[in-house]
């Protein structure tokens, strides 16, 4: 029987550069792991999730990610801005 189940790693490079990241999400159980690790370089990032019902949230707490929940309402481009009003330095 094959194994369907896939390992996921947390990489962590030695130094991080000075850079925020925001991810828009929503149900992307099967992607994120894979985009968090090539974001491993980054200081910060913000998973901005869109009422997932799956194991989103999870996976980017794992990596450390910041998980902010937003409801949206259907028209673009909201969540952008969200990112860029919410978490603005």
């Amino acid at each position: 029987m094959e194994n369907t189940q896939t390992e996921t790693r947390v990489v962590t490079p030695l130094a991080k550069a000075p850079v925020s990241v925001v991810v828009p999400v929503k149900n992307e159980e099967g992607n994120l792991a894979s985009c968090l690790e090539h974001l491993a370089w980054a200081d910060e990032v913000f998973v901005v999730d869109s009422g997932s019902t799956d194991k989103t949230g999870e996976i980017a707490e794992k990596f450390g990610a910041k998980v902010v929940q937003f409801k949206w309402d259907g028209r673009y481009p909201k969540k952008k801005k969200l990112g860029a009003e919410e978490f603005a330095v």
